[in-house]
């Protein structure tokens, strides 16, 4: 398995317990996670943290309350 994929099942059960527990007010709360890895640019952080927010941007875009997987090698950074 990944990095990427046992991130996304750690992040699903997160996902679900947050969604089955009522918050102080009563009302429901969701999160959205965006997972990555860089195992092709591993000692670029830069590169891991757009993959993360590419994700995360995603799962919010596909209606929220989701885990999305970034693998996109197509990312441009400046080094």
């Amino acid at each position: 398995m990944s990095n990427a994929r046992l991130g996304r099942t750690v992040a699903e059960r997160l996902r679900k317990k947050i969604a089955a527990t009522k918050s102080p007010t009563g009302e429901a709360v969701t999160v959205s996670i965006g997972i990555t890895d860089n195992t092709d640019h591993p000692d670029n952080l830069k590169i891991l943290l757009e993959r993360a927010d590419i994700a995360l941007y995603k799962a919010k875009n596909q209606g929220r309350n989701r885990t999305v997987i970034e693998t996109s090698l197509k990312i441009n950074v400046l080094a």
